[in-house]
Order: C-alpha cells, then structure tokens, then sequence
C-alpha cells in the first residue's frame, strides 16, 4: 500500500521537561486500510499462510458456547514489512487469530498466536470463511485491510507518569491549545512495539521467570477518537480510523505483551475499555 504520515508533533515537550529524556520510543503504526492483500503480503483480518498439515484452529465446545467456533485472523505480519517484531529465532511471519464470540464478563476475545518460517510452509490451507453464528459478535470479526507500517517515536501515555509530573505537562499544552493526553504521548491505534495507549491503568504482565513483560502489539477498536485526530489522523484520510471495522468492548483495546527472556512463550493479552 502507499505511504501513510502521520503529522509531526505540534509541540517539543522533551525540549521543556528534562523528565522526559530517554522516554521516547518508536512504535510502527500499522494504518489498516479497506484491500485485498495476498497470503502471503502483511494485513489485517486478511488471508494467513496456514500450513495443510496444521488444522485451524477452533474455540472448544462446552466452553461458553454449545459448538465449537472458527477463529478469526486478525493479524499477519512479516519480517520484512515490520522487522521491529521480536521474531524467535528461525521466524519470519508473524500471525494473531482469535476467537469472535465474548468471553468471560469483561467481553475479551480469546486469541492464539502464531510464529512462522516462511520459506518452511509447503502445501496451503484453505482459510475458512468467517464463522456464522449466533455467539459471534460482528464487530469482533476485522474487515480485510492491508497495512502501511510508519515509524513515529512518541512518550509515555499519561498514566505511565508520577501525579505532578502528569499535571504540569497537561496545563501547559492546554496553555497551547493541546493536550499532553491526546496529542503528546503515546500514539493511538493498531501499532506495533513503543508505549501502550493505555485506557485505564497501566497492566503490565509479569512472567513465569519473574519478568516484566514488554508490549508487542496493541490492536484498537480504531485510529484516533473525536479529539485525538488533530494529532494522530495522516493528512488525506478520508475513513475516519475505523477501515478495520471493530468495536472491542466500548471502543477498546486489546495490547499484547512478550517476555524478552522467553521469546518462544506465548504472548499475554490485556484487554481495556472505558
């Protein structure tokens, strides 16, 4: 797809609190967009390259629902469309799935991961249609979009900084007609690596070994909000941040953590909302 920019910041918040240094970050905004990529392009909601000899993966019956149900894909990422992903070694493509139906009272999908050699998958199979079912919530089932990686540094979000901190920054944006929370830290949307855009407060996992655990990815019900676009829409955009068509809880976000000393463990999912 083509080339996706997000404007610059409108204001140089390292350049006036000191406490800001070594904060920034740069996350890779995935920019989803209504098309039609291949098996085997990066996307979202898109074909995955599935091997024959691995069936697909299915919800369990006798869980929260009377029959099993496919799962969806949500993401497929390569190595060379993103080589910021922290591929195990002897991984090239990275591929998130999840279950449609509500889990649980919080309204959390249940995701599998998969990490892939491509050159290693022979025979294909088929992907299978979107399930069709009274338990499956549309708004969980992503539209097919392809990505358009862009790399933006940004700081942490809001709730990542001590109380004083966090208020004297947010009153001199507001000064500049800005705002520290919406504008300045941590950017919105499917993203790839940096801060998480945290909703509520922050959830790090911890792992088995002990390890505070690392934000992977965060897929998000859209691209920016009502006040947020000043900032985070790319000049020319017309969808309005919602290509992907989900609606996670009340316009949530599900973030995706990995263990930097067990990269063959599965990732851990937080799921937020208002």
């Amino acid at each position: 797809m083509g080339s996706i920019v997000t404007p610059p910041p409108p204001l140089a918040v390292e350049d006036v609190f000191s406490e800001f240094a070594g904060q920034s970050k740069t996350t890779v905004r995935l920019h989803p967009r209504r098309a039609y990529p291949g098996v085997r392009e990066s996307s979202l909601g898109g074909l995955l390259l599935w091997p024959a000899e691995e069936a697909w993966p299915e919800c369990a019956a006798g869980d929260d629902h009377d029959e099993p149900i496919v799962l969806v894909a949500v993401l497929q990422i390569f190595a060379r469309d993103v080589p910021e992903l922290p591929f195990p070694n002897g991984t090239d493509v990275f591929q998130l799935l999840w279950c449609p139906a509500l889990h649980d009272e919080d309204c959390r999908p249940r995701p599998v991961v998969r990490w892939r050699a491509e050159a290693s998958i022979g025979e294909l199979l088929d992907n299978p249609e979107p399930p069709d079912d009274e338990d499956v919530e549309d708004n969980h089932v992503p539209n097919i979009c392809g990505l358009s990686p862009e790399r933006v540094r940004e700081l942490p979000y809001p709730w990542e900084l001590d109380a004083d901190l966090r208020d004297r920054v947010e009153a001199w944006a507001k000064e500049r007609g800005w705002s520290y929370f919406a504008h300045l830290s941590a950017a919105s949307g499917t993203k790839v690596g940096g801060w998480p855009q945290w909703i509520q407060d922050p959830e790090y996992p911890v792992c088995h070994c002990g390890t505070t655990m690392t934000h992977l990815i965060t897929v998000a019900s859209g691209e920016w909000d009502g006040e947020s676009w000043r900032r985070w829409s790319p000049e020319g955009t017309v969808d309005g941040g919602e290509a992907a068509g989900l609606c996670l809880g009340d316009g949530g976000s599900n973030y995706f953590f990995t263990c930097p000393r067990c990269p063959n463990d599965p990732p851990v999912m937080v799921f937020q909302c208002s």
